[in-house]
Parts: C-alpha cells; sequence; structure tokens
C-alpha cells in the first residue's frame, strides 16, 4: 500500500489518487497540527474535491516534485494548483481563500498589498 493511501487511511483526507485533476497540498503527514489544519481544510473542501493531500513524506512527493526540496517542505505547506503553480505559506491560504467557499469572507484582507506574493 502506497505511504499516501496509508495516511489518507488514518486521517481520511482525499489523496492525489481520489482526486487526480485537484489542487494539491503537501503537508508534514507527522505533524499532528498539520494534520489537523489539513483535516480542517478537508471538511471545509466538503464534497465539492477542490482539494487532494498528501504528505511531504510521501516518495510520490519527489517524484512528482522534485524541485520541492525536503527543507522546503518542512518549513511551511505548499499547494500546488493544476497548472503546475506553486504557493507556500500564507500565500497558499490566500489562494485558498479565493477557492474555497468558507473562506471567501477572507480573501478580501488576504488580497491587500503587501500580503500578495506570486506564486514560486
Amino acid at each position: 500500500m502506497a505511504v499516501a493511501t496509508q495516511i489518507a487511511a488514518r486521517t481520511k483526507l482525499p489523496t492525489i489518487f481520489d482526486n487526480p485533476e485537484a489542487d494539491v497540498l503537501i503537508y508534514d503527514g507527522d505533524c499532528r497540527f498539520c494534520t489537523g489544519q489539513v483535516a480542517r481544510l478537508a471538511r471545509l473542501d466538503g464534497t465539492r474535491k477542490r482539494l487532494a493531500f498528501i504528505s511531504l513524506h510521501d516518495p510520490e512527493v519527489a517524484r512528482r516534485w522534485p524541485d520541492l526540496t525536503h527543507d522546503m517542505l518542512m518549513e511551511q505547506m505548499y499547494l500546488i494548483d493544476r497548472e503546475g503553480n506553486r504557493y507556500g505559506g500564507a500565500a497558499a491560504f490566500r489562494y485558498l481563500s479565493r477557492k474555497l467557499p468558507w473562506l471567501w469572507i477572507l480573501a478580501p484582507l488576504m488580497h491587500i498589498p503587501p500580503s500578495c506574493e506570486a506564486p514560486l
């Protein structure tokens, strides 16, 4: 069983294999805080399947996104959109504030300069 599948079974998160067309959030699957936050985001996404999740410890991450180093991934969560753009940390949350209806109320605050950043 793949690591992503094992983690998803434990956390009940949709994986990149469950939602191949979704934006992907890479997080630390060994961190309780991180797994709690992505579980909350999965609930906010609901049944819309806009997001898929994968632990940075899964070998699939290094295979698909070799430019994201282990150190980079340990620093912050990364979101990879459908076009392949990478958003880290606050930029990822800013992106999600436009994608998830439950976060739309925060979108105006997240897009006030200088909080705006371009994708990586």
